[in-house]
């Protein structure tokens, strides 16, 4: 069996202090019928977009983690979402 990454919850919590200077929260996508996480004005807005892009069948936040060595130290990285097209295509979205 393969995983969807669309159907994936977040690999961390999305979280946010009082006084903080970004905005996280989540978003209530009607395309999908569930909530996306998001971090930022910027990532609700795009969001937002998606949700009215008939292309879009399918969005994730932060499904997975990334990991590389750049050379001195081991890296990771969550992307901010997953966006499945209606083609089967896919793009993740980082910032």
């Amino acid at each position: 069996m393969t995983a969807r990454f669309e159907d994936s919850a977040p690999v961390r919590s999305f979280r946010w202090f009082r006084g903080e200077r970004h905005f996280a929260g989540w978003y209530w996508a009607a395309m999908t019928g569930q909530h996306v996480g998001f971090e930022s004005w910027l990532e609700r807005d795009r969001l937002l977009l998606m949700d009215f892009d008939p292309k879009v069948t399918g969005i994730a936040s932060q499904p997975f983690w990334l990991h590389w060595h750049d050379g001195e130290r081991e890296r990771r990285h969550a992307p901010d979402h997953f966006v499945r097209h209606t083609d089967g295509s896919a793009v993740m979205g980082c910032r």
